[in-house]
């Protein structure tokens, strides 16, 4: 066994290779260094958690790339890591990680052999206060990826498009957007209108954003 101070240098050398990796955004040596060292994929978790904003997203991103060269062989191991961050969800975890419904969520975009085993377990989490906006950010991204998977949602994202939180309305719009039973005209006009901000990651820049309701109404129109 090594000794303890080597253990916790070890460690402290995983945890200052992914942040540079992610500050970097080179997911592609990301990917490679995770593939060598599976213990990346805890650290890229624990990042879950960070009050970071920038790199909390670039972690999600990193852990969704990191699991979809994952899944080329061992699709079993993806599961396994999604099942972690639903159980990081339950009350009887002690861990309650805010943002994991949108890390499931990209996992699922890049690995959608398992939309259809998970990607109604994190909208079930919808009515949940904590998790409300993270699960609408969520469930926006599943729908994109499979128009057929949000259906069993469309009236509880209705009734999202009041949400007093802007974000959850702008994520409830472009969900709906998506599927078979889009918003109505005079809905698309009230909330085009709205001018509330909303921060969101944008993969294209790889940055966090400000953007405002209405702006990702109009971006999702006719969709």
């Amino acid at each position: 066994m090594q000794p303890r101070s080597k253990q916790r240098s070890s460690r402290a050398e995983r945890k200052a290779l992914v942040r540079e990796l992610l500050e970097a955004r080179d997911l592609e040596r990301l990917v490679a260094a995770a593939r060598a060292d599976q213990r990346l994929v805890g650290v890229l978790s624990s990042l879950l958690v960070e009050a970071d904003e920038l790199l909390r997203c670039r972690a999600m991103e990193g852990l969704a790339r990191v699991c979809a060269s994952a899944a080329e062989t061992d699709l079993e191991a993806v599961r396994e890591q999604i099942r972690r961050l639903l159980w990081a969800m339950n009350e009887e975890s002690g861990a309650n990680v805010k943002h994991a419904p949108e890390a499931i969520a990209e996992i699922l975009v890049r690995v959608p052999a398992l939309l259809g085993e998970y990607a109604t377990v994190v909208a079930a989490f919808c009515e949940e206060d904590y998790f409300r906006r993270g699960v609408h950010q969520a469930m926006a991204a599943l729908a994109s990826a499979d128009r057929e998977v949000m259906l069993p949602y469309v009236e509880p994202l209705r009734q999202s498009l009041h949400d007093p939180d802007p974000a959850t309305r702008a994520f409830a719009f472009a969900a709906l957007s998506q599927l078979s039973e889009p918003p109505t005209a005079a809905e698309t006009a009230r909330l085009a209108a709205d001018e509330s901000p909303v921060r969101l990651y944008d993969p294209d820049r790889g940055q966090v954003v400000e953007t405002t309701v209405g702006g990702i109404v109009v971006s999702h129109s006719g969709s």
